[in-house]
């Protein structure tokens, strides 16, 4: 009898074990035991490798001889309105109604050898979209793909800290904390960086973000990311990046023919990642580095986040001689106090940049950006604000000298969490832009459209698990 009740036990056990495995499991050396996941596992935020000394937090950290197996899942939905100044240009008017959906898996690993060394993965895929094939839903929907947009692996220990190597978050993207410094982490929808409200608008409608924390151009490239341990709340971060682009692409498919691993005849631009020296230069940075230093630290009921860092880089030059472009060159400050359920951000960036990211042609204005804001957690809600601006070159060639771009946008977001793995949200956003000459509408020059004016309004839910 004894036999047959450890035997039921154990199948019970098994079958309760594996009905509550979620989006992580930690794996030992010899064997799988699957246990319920503490919290989502997700590319961004994982407290295993985002920062050099390992932080308790909502996935399990491993220990000697364990892996931490993660799959996460996460589902945006929502129903949009928004208005600009250019949907109803040269014949052709925009339904300002929609409803919106995106879809993103983020698998991963950590581990710990039995000495102590640290080290694991992660991979962010996410739904991409295509010109539809023919009328009808159907044919959209099978040019729908899913693509790549983080994928690294790190080792750390915690008396040397952290090294990633990948197409991941930078210096800049990490010391932000998900947007604490910015406005981004007012709404799981993603606010003013490129934001699902925003996606509902026509190119131009919005002001690019001046930062680039958080950002698919900061978090995009190839790179190896330094993160020191840390001492007494302060930390510090090192990062290069040979080019702006990523992947295998040196030497593979139409990049194997020609000098440099670029096709004959095409050397330069997303055709040429490598390249150092083009005929007439090119728009695009070379040896990407950030140097950066943050502090964080929880003084009774007052948690404080403060971090600076500087960027540089060299750009495409110009193989006849001429210098066409500058490299970036500019800092970025960040900030976020919080007590009792009232955060006070903000951030401010200034140097040579053009956008987000973008070098500028030389002759044209640095770039100032800043914004401000605070945000208010209660229980299961939250209601927050922001407003940005930036001042830059906007578009460049015969504008450069002429006019610059002055931009701003505001953003308010209220979000309820009834359960974990749930959250609703209703954002705001308005927003206007202005630069003499250039035309928002056709991308040319034109007296017409110097002035943008674009709104929305979002109601969405966003499912984790």
């Amino acid at each position: 009898m004894r036999k047959i009740l450890l035997a039921t036990a154990a199948i019970i056990g098994a079958s309760v074990g594996t009905m509550g495995l979620a989006s992580a499991q930690v794996e030992t050396l010899q064997g799988t035991v699957a246990t319920p996941s503490s919290g989502g596992a997700y590319t961004y935020g994982d407290n295993n490798y985002m920062s050099g000394t390992m932080a308790k937090g909502p996935v399990a950290n491993p220990t000697p001889g364990t892996m931490v197996i993660r799959l996460g899942v996460r589902l945006d939905v929502g129903m949009a309105a928004s208005w600009s100044d250019i949907d109803n240009t040269g014949g052709t008017k925009l339904n300002p109604y929609q409803i919106l959906e995106y879809m993103r898996i983020y698998p991963g690993m950590d581990a710990m050898a039995a000495n102590g060394l640290r080290y694991g993965g992660a991979v962010e895929l996410r739904q991409n979209y295509a010109a539809a094939k023919g009328a009808g839903t159907s044919p959209y929907l099978s040019t729908q793909t899913v693509f790549v947009r983080r994928a690294f692996a790190y080792v750390a220990a915690d008396n040397f800290g952290i090294i990633r190597l990948g197409e991941m978050d930078g210096v800049m993207g990490t010391f932000d904390e998900g947007g604490a410094t910015t406005g981004v982490f007012l709404s799981p929808s993603g606010t003013i960086v490129g934001g699902n409200l925003q996606s509902n608008n026509v190119s131009n409608a919005w002001m690019a973000p001046y930062f680039g924390a958080q950002s698919g151009a900061e978090y995009g490239a190839n790179k190896i990311v330094y993160l020191s341990p840390s001492f007494f709340g302060f930390d510090f971060g090192l990062e290069f990046a040979p080019s702006q682009y990523n992947g295998y692409s040196i030497g593979a498919g139409a990049n194997a023919e020609g000098l440099g691993g670029c096709p004959s005849g095409a050397l330069g631009g997303a055709n040429c990642p490598n390249a150092s020296s083009v005929p007439g230069g090119e728009a695009a940075y070379t040896n990407f580095w950030e140097v950066g230093a943050r502090y964080q630290h929880t003084f009774g009921p007052v948690a404080v986040l403060g971090y600076g860092t500087y960027v540089g880089s060299g750009v495409v030059q110009n193989s006849t001689g001429l210098t066409n472009f500058n490299g970036l060159g500019f800092f970025q400050l960040g900030a976020n106090v919080s007590f009792l359920g009232v955060s006070v951000f903000g951030n401010l960036l200034h140097g040579v940049v053009n956008g987000d990211y973008g070098v500028n042609q030389v002759g044209a204005v640095q770039s100032t950006g800043f914004g401000t804001g605070a945000k208010y957690a209660f229980g299961p809600f939250t209601v927050g604000a922001v407003y940005s601006q930036l001042d830059d070159q906007g578009a460049a060639g015969p504008y450069v000298g002429k006019t610059q771009r002055h931009a701003w946008v505001f953003a308010t977001a209220a979000t309820y969490t009834p359960a974990p793995g749930l959250t609703f949200y209703l954002d705001y956003n308005y927003g206007q832009q202005h630069q003499g000459e250039f035309d928002f509408a056709t991308g040319g020059h034109d007296s017409l459209h110097n002035d943008i004016k674009a709104q929305g309004v979002m109601l969405g839910t966003v499912v984790k698990w």
